[in-house]
């Protein structure tokens, strides 16, 4: 391979590592939210969006600062990671929001309004 190729490839694996790792951190961000209850759930949730998102963006400021990674290839790996994860997690929100909504029979999924 030439020294073209070689770099585009590690700047795009690079950019799918950190993406994997900002799913990682949603889903167990997600199971631990889930465990605290429904009135904890969405302060977690929301709060874990923030902060990953603040790492996410400080971390990928980092690397295309100090790193000689190709600029294109490596957000290109990063976002489309990201999206992916994104369409995972708001999968995960309403699917457990079904489950809450069955287990109170609210069929429109609001849930309580005594938030």
């Amino acid at each position: 391979m030439s020294g073209m190729t070689n770099e585009i490839l590690t700047s795009v694996l690079s950019g799918v590592g950190i993406g994997v790792l900002y799913v990682l951190s949603a889903y167990m961000t997600f199971r631990y939210a889930l465990s605290r209850g429904q009135r904890m759930f969405l302060i977690i949730a929301l709060g874990g969006i923030g902060i990953r998102l603040f790492v996410a963006i400080s971390v990928i400021t980092l690397v295309l600062v100090l790193s000689p990674v190709n600029q294109p290839a490596f957000l290109g790996g990063f976002f489309a990671v990201f999206v992916l994860g994104l369409i995972l997690e708001v999968l995960m929100l309403h699917r457990s929001q079904l489950a809450a909504s069955q287990k109170t029979g609210d069929p429109t999924g609001a849930g309580s309004s005594n938030v």
